[in-house]
């Protein structure tokens, strides 16, 4: 297996955000190499949020939920397949 390759880095409010790429792989780390914000291989957490997030709007007609902040897109993945709206939309 090769080592992660460094794509890109990002500083804010005294953190550093490092985007690490290995083959198909996707890392996302916040100050140092070993503490993984995210990765493309678990996204457990992300899914939950979203399946939490859209329970108590379930079968409310034109219901909209706003998803925010970094990532690889598996909450708003995870959004898109729980809502299940009312018939009247």
């Amino acid at each position: 297996m090769s080592e992660y390759t460094l794509l890109d880095t990002s500083t804010e409010h005294g953190l550093t955000m490092r985007i690490f790429q290995r083959d198909e792989a996707f890392s996302i780390r916040v100050d140092t190499e070993d503490s993984e914000l995210m990765n493309n291989g678990f996204h457990y957490s992300e899914d939950v949020l979203a399946e939490l997030a859209c329970a108590p709007i379930k079968g409310r007609a034109k219901a909209h939920v706003l998803v925010g902040g970094l990532g690889m897109g598996f909450t708003l993945a995870s959004a898109l397949q729980h809502p299940e709206p009312s018939k009247n939309i």
